[in-house]
Parts: structure tokens; sequence; C-alpha cells
């Protein structure tokens, strides 16, 4: 069995106030919202996916041809809530918000059994009113699940005492890959955890059974794509679109999709497959032929990344351009590295490692903060130490006059049009071929 530690009543009641605060806020904001979908994008993907699905017609974007355009876990998550209440895009989010008021509480729980009451209790009540978990919740996006499933497999990696039984890490892994059968950048953070198991816990047995458990649970879409395809697809066909993305930057910026250079010659493929292999060759032809560039795209992902002027991406109706809970977390999450290093290096040594996943998938592709979604709850627990340390400080009240100041500069300086375009034009420059 998974060795956990017991829930005290008192735990238990701040467990059931963040879950519940959680789901008032994010229902209330599911009251309020837009439920349309939008035209364009991967929600109109995911849907049609889904509707092929529940009907009957397979996994099919037209109802007539297998496709791989999209990993197949939440299209399934979808079909399954369509079969049940319908095609109303409201039971998804309202479905959606329950899971992000489980991520919630397995951040709190994460946070008390590797620290304590105190910093689980900031970690629990910041994650709760985190309000761009919440956003993603109300969009039809993988990020909803993808979240709660890393969240929930790591609880039970980084909890459940692995070196006194494997069952933790059998838990883990099936879960993780789940989390990969829904977004590929899974796969990655099963890797460096089991990097984690290998190198910081000396687990090399539990390593090896943790990542060969995700690969297993992944291996029935990869022969599924083989019988179909005729061919080796082990994620999605639009890895490679990202991929070329990241590296021949459309017009618009890093996600978009122009196929800047090749527009002709794969627009005349009309095999799924075959476009699929076609845009893999150009790729390794990228790497070998545009390696000095590749380079040179790093600082301009990496500031991506945590670019905090990124409402846009949550489709939401905000007014504002700044991000501001994100700028609060990741304020104090620098303080919490900074003055929390030996808890870091100890207690919770399996942030490194989730921050080299973060890092390599930025580098490979850009950031974006759907890239960071799932990392954001754990940045709130290296926040909790920061909020702490600040507290405690003698200085308490020039450190927080000093983050205010900082946080409403900046939300200040969102509204400056001039300021975007000088941004606009500085990633034009580093990202120009």
């Amino acid at each position: 069995m998974v060795q956990l530690p017991p829930i005290h009543n008192t735990s238990l009641k701040y467990s059931c106030t963040i879950f519940f605060l959680s789901l008032v806020i994010g229902f209330a904001l599911l009251v309020l919202s837009d439920v349309t979908i939008p035209e364009r994008g991967d929600s109109p993907v995911y849907m049609s996916i889904a509707q092929s699905i529940a009907s009957g017609k397979g996994y099919s974007y037209d109802g007539v041809k297998s496709t791989a355009l999209r990993m197949p876990l939440y299209p399934l998550f979808l079909a399954g809530i369509i079969t049940i209440s319908g095609p109303h895009v409201r039971a998804a989010q309202a479905f959606q918000v329950l899971l992000n008021s489980m991520v919630c509480l397995l951040i709190f729980q994460i946070t008390l059994r590797l620290i304590d009451r105190k910093h689980a209790l900031i970690a629990g009540l910041l994650i709760a009113c985190y309000i761009p978990n919440m956003l993603w919740s109300l969009n039809i996006l993988t990020e909803p699940l993808f979240i709660f499933l890393v969240t929930a497999s790591l609880f039970f990696l980084v909890t459940g005492k692995p070196s006194n039984s494997p069952f933790s890490c059998v838990v883990s892994g099936l879960i993780m890959g789940l989390a990969s059968l829904t977004r590929q950048n899974g796969l990655v953070i099963a890797f460096f955890m089991a990097l984690w198991l290998l190198r910081r816990e000396k687990l090399k047995k539990q390593a090896i059974l943790y990542f060969s458990i995700v690969l297993v649970v992944m291996s029935p879409w990869v022969v599924r794509n083989a019988l179909v395809f005729h061919r080796f697809i082990p994620f999605d066909s639009l890895v490679n679109v990202a991929f070329y993305g990241s590296v021949i930057v459309p017009e618009k910026g890093f996600g978009f999709d122009d196929f800047k250079g090749i527009q002709e010659e794969y627009y005349s493929i009309h095999d799924e497959g075959e476009k699929d292999t076609y845009l893999f060759r150009k790729n390794v032809n990228l790497l070998t032929t545009k390696t000095l560039h590749f380079v040179k795209l790093i600082p301009a992902k990496l500031a991506l990344l945590v670019y905090p002027y990124d409402l846009q991406w949550y489709n939401s109706e905000i007014p504002i351009r700044y991000n501001i809970p994100w700028g609060i977390v990741s304020i104090f999450a620098l303080i919490g590295v900074k003055t929390g290093f030996r808890e870091i290096l100890g207690k919770l040594s399996f942030v490194f490692y989730l921050l080299m996943a973060l890092g390599l998938t930025t580098v490979v592709i850009w950031g974006s903060p759907r890239l960071r979604a799932p990392y954001d709850g754990f940045f709130v627990i290296l926040a909790s130490l920061g909020i702490v340390w600040v507290w405690s400080s003698k200085n308490r009240w020039l450190w927080i006059t000093g983050i205010t100041f900082v946080n409403v500069l900046l939300l200040l300086t969102g509204n400056i049009p001039y300021l975007f375009q000088v941004l606009n034009e500085i990633m034009k420059f580093l990202t120009r071929s």
C-alpha cells in the first residue's frame, strides 16, 4: 500500500475549506462567463473529435477519416460528458471547475506533507484564488484535465514514500501515462521525475518501473496510429507543426501556424500521415541547417514563459493585459527560491526537476501560459516559502510595499500601447530568420 501520512481533523477542515472556496469562485466565474466556443483554434477541433466519438463514428475530426490531430484522452473525456449530458459546453465547464478544485486540494496536501501546515494553508488559499487556473476551466482545452492528472501523479510520487513501496510509483506512473495521452509534454515531465527518483532518491528500480508504466499506458495510442497511418506517430500529428513554427517563426509570432517557406508543398499533401512525415523530415533538416538560429531563439522563448501581459491566452473578457495573480506568485516564488534554498534542496527537490522539464519544453517549443499551466501550482508552493519569509522579516512592510508597487506599476504599464509596439519590434528582431 502507499504509505501516506494520516489526515487529522484540522487538516480535513482546511482541506474542505480550500476545496469549497475554489469551487464557489469557479462556479461564480462559470455563471458570469460566455459559453461560446471560438471558431478557430484547438477548442472546435476537440469538440468535433469528441462528437464523432460520442456518435459512434470513431476518433475522427470530420466523422469520416481517422485522425491523430490531437492526443486522445481529452476528446475521450469530452465524449463521455457529451454522452451523459449532450453537447452542452456548460456541463464540460462544470466538470472542469470540479477538477480545478481537486487540484487545489492536492496542492494543499502536497505542501502539508512535505513542509508544514502554515505553508500548506497559504499555498492552498493562494491556489484556490488563482484566477488563471479557473479561466482554463472555462475553456474547452486540455489544460484542466492535464493539470489535474499531472498534480495527482506527483502527489502520489512525492508523498507516497516510493523507497518503502513500489505501489506509489505504479499509481503515479499510470496517472502520468494518462497525462501524456492528454498532452505529449507529460512524457517530458515523466522523464525528469524518473530522473529525480534515480539521481536524487537513488531508487533505480522504482525509476525504471515508473517510466516503463508511463510508456505502457501510452502504447495503445502508438499502436493505433501505426495501424491507421502505417507509420510511427508516437504523439499527435501536430507535434511537427509546433516544432516547425518554433524555428521558422510565423509572421504573427509563436503559437501561430503559417508554414512560412513550405505553404504550397505542405497544403498539396492531403494524407495526414504523409504530412506528418513531410514535416518531420523538414524539421530534421532545420536542426542541421539552422542550429545557430535555433539557439538564438532561446532567449525569446524563455522571455515568453514569464511574460506577465498574457491574459489574451485565457480567452477571457478581462479588460486588462497584466496577469496580476501570476505577477504576485512569480515574485514570491523568486523570494521563496532565494530564501528557502535549503528547504528546496531537501523536501522540495522534485521541484527542481519539474523546472528542468519546463525549461526543456520551452527551449524546444516556446514559452506560453498554456505550457506553464501544469507547473503553476508548484510555483505557488515556492511562493508560500516567500510569503512566510516576508511576513517573518523585520522589514515585512517594506517588502510588501515594494511588491505592491512593482505590481501596480506593471498593471499601469499594461495600458501603454506604445510599450507593446516596442516589445513586438524587439520580439520580431529576436525571432527573425
